[in-house]
């Protein structure tokens, strides 16, 4: 349904994301995402997903894990509309600093979605803590998932507290009032140092001409190494002939 420019803009930004490891099928759900769901063109489709692979080289994550992620995030990235790309950087940027996956985040944070779980969950981190340290409308309000994430965790933090004081039944009971799996979630989510992380984030699609720039001279190099190995071979041929001549003739005299 494409016009014959969108679509072959579209099949070059696909090989080379592909040279960037990037798999034809994420590139193609995150396309569609952002086209369906998200209400972007096909050229700002293709700009969210050259800006994903910045975002992961700037962080030093694998272009094709961050594009598997976004796509994978498709459901729950819907609700944003055209923040969706935003919101997606801050939970990627998240991620890399805790070492929690992405789609776990948004399972962590989603509970904040309605009144009565934010309620519940500031409620028992609050008491967990002793004090008013977590707001449950500031959490309501707040939609972007990064950020209601590091609402909590910077909770703890303000209160002192951090996973290698804690004694045995404080890190269980931290665990439960963030909503977390175990008590291994809660010394990744206190690890995280979102600032840091983000420091390396700051370029744009700016860097997008340098990135196809390394990906097109990776590309044709290997076309031009083909290609002398293939003008070779009518000159290597009989010397490979003459080769296993000399060695046959050597054998058979041994």
């Amino acid at each position: 349904m494409m016009n014959e420019q969108a679509a072959t803009s579209l099949a070059v930004t696909a090989t080379m994301m592909g040279k960037l490891g990037v798999s034809n099928a994420d590139f193609a759900k995150g396309v569609q995402l952002s086209t369906k769901a998200l209400g972007a063109t096909v050229e700002q489709a293709e700009q969210t997903q050259l800006n994903l692979a910045q975002l992961a080289m700037d962080i030093g994550v694998a272009p094709s894990q961050m594009a598997a992620d976004f796509a994978s995030a498709g459901p729950h990235l819907a609700k944003f509309g055209r923040d969706a790309e935003s919101a997606f950087r801050s939970l990627a940027i998240t991620a890399k600093s805790t070492g929690i996956e992405v789609g776990r985040l948004l399972q962590i944070t989603e509970k904040f979605d309605t009144f009565d779980g934010a309620a519940e969950q500031a409620g028992k981190l609050n008491a967990a803590l002793g004090g008013n340290f977590v707001n449950a409308m500031e959490l309501l309000t707040e939609t972007d998932p990064a950020a209601r994430f590091d609402m909590m965790t910077g909770a703890i933090k303000d209160a002192g507290l951090s996973f290698d004081d804690m004694s045995y039944y404080q890190r269980k009971f931290y665990a439960d009032a963030m909503g977390l799996a175990d008590v291994s979630e809660l010394a990744l989510a206190l690890s995280g140092n979102t600032a840091a992380v983000g420091k390396e984030a700051q370029k744009t699609a700016a860097d997008y001409e340098l990135m196809a720039e390394r990906a097109e001279t990776v590309q044709n190099f290997q076309e031009r190494l083909n290609v002398v190995f293939a003008e070779m071979i009518p000159i290597i041929e009989p010397l490979v002939d003459f080769l296993e001549e000399a060695v046959e003739v050597m054998r058979d005299n041994t």
